[in-house]
């Protein structure tokens, strides 16, 4: 996916297109709606602390962690205190980390590690190899483990269709969570994090709550818009990668 552009003359979409496989960009296509499901486990979201730029060891987003026994014999430092922090200290104890600090910013993990790891407030800079937390401790570390999540990120929309927003359940602009109520008049509908599940029950005609005898018409039940789940009936769907 290139581009999305809304068009107020026509009330539709140009969606530009690139076939990778050929490195070649695809005429423009024309839409009356744009589903955008690309989800937001793809660009992670990198924090910036003083001093990290010249830390000596690895810095690694858990996004790239594929082998915990690259970190045996090490003393690592987690930052984050949720689901990823957690299976990451654990695995990389399992293969022979030295100790793991797990480093929070709103409140710890809280179970019963193993003793090699602990729990610490949020990191405060950076001096060489030592680490200086809230608390006013230190500690020296190898090498650095950012589980600090990931962030929105749609490049391929016009930016009067870009949602901008941290992560958060009702963001600013979409109706419903849904609903872009920014520009395409409403035609525009985000599913960002539920795209295997939405995408199968989109494609299936027996899923709309509502009928209409234009395909291209929106219906939705008591006005604006209904259930807040689906504005339209399906004439036709094109999948594109983002």
């Amino acid at each position: 996916m290139n581009n999305v552009t809304y068009n107020d003359a026509t009330d539709d979409f140009s969606v530009v297109v690139k076939n990778l496989s050929e490195d070649r960009v695809l005429p423009v296509r024309k839409f009356d709606y744009v589903i955008v499901e690309t989800g937001h486990f793809s660009v992670p979201n990198i924090p910036s602390f003083p001093g990290m730029d010249k830390f000596p060891g690895r810095v690694l987003h858990s996004h790239f962690f594929r082998n915990a026994s690259h970190f045996k014999d090490k003393k690592v430092l987690v930052v984050g205190s949720s689901l990823s922090a957690e299976d990451i200290a654990l695995q990389c104890v399992k293969y022979g980390a030295k100790s793991i600090v797990c480093t929070w910013k709103t409140k710890p993990i809280g179970f019963s590690f193993p003793p090699q790891i602990t729990e610490r407030p949020l990191l405060t800079k950076i001096e060489g190899n030592t680490i200086h937390f809230k608390d006013g401790t230190s500690t020296e570390v190898d090498d650095i483990i950012l589980s600090t999540g990931y962030r929105y990120s749609f490049p391929f929309l016009d930016d009067d269709l870009r949602l901008k927003t941290v992560l958060s359940l009702y963001p600013v602009g979409l109706y419903k969570g849904i609903c872009w109520t920014q520009g395409g008049k409403r035609k525009l509908l985000y599913f960002c994090s539920m795209y295997k599940p939405t995408g199968r029950w989109i494609t299936s005609q027996e899923s709309f709550p509502f009928q209409t005898s234009n395909p291209r018409r929106v219906t939705a039940k008591n006005g604006f818009p209904g259930n807040g789940i689906f504005l339209f009936s399906v004439q036709n769907i094109s999948f594109c990668s983002a």
